[in-house]
């Protein structure tokens, strides 16, 4: 599993963002930051290379959800407190993404996955990200 960060501090997300896509090896799960320039296409190309993720999106994402699920006492016990199929962006729309939005220490999480919740519950995506 990789996992990986981007900061303020780099110049041209974009080319990191390249350089990234370049190094993807089959079966692995990436589990990332913000960072990534809301590029959405990037998260569709990682589910059609077969690549699990875990991504936390911006707080100020344009989520169009599309289907509600349920949330299990466990989810609910990790701080999981919505879980929804949506699609992201408002321009150039991601294909279906599971959302799951997460309360931790005060704040909340709003993490991305291409998993269903059968494959990788909403509480272990908030693991996932947490322990990142």
């Amino acid at each position: 599993m990789a996992s990986w960060r981007f900061g303020r501090e780099h110049d041209d997300v974009a080319q990191v963002c390249n350089v990234w896509q370049t190094q993807w090896q089959p079966v692995d799960a990436y589990i990332g930051d913000r960072y990534f320039e809301e590029d959405y296409r990037l998260l569709d190309r990682l589910g059609q290379q077969e690549r699990v993720y875990v991504i936390r999106l911006r707080e100020q994402a344009v989520i169009t959800v599309q289907e509600e699920l349920p949330l299990s006492e466990a989810d609910r016990a990790a701080g999981v407190v919505r879980q929804a199929w949506a699609r992201l962006g408002a321009r150039n729309r991601s294909g279906r993404v599971r959302v799951v939005w997460v309360r931790a220490q005060g704040h909340e999480l709003i993490l991305a996955a291409n998993l269903a919740p059968e494959q990788l519950p909403a509480e272990l995506v908030s693991l996932l990200y947490r322990k990142r």
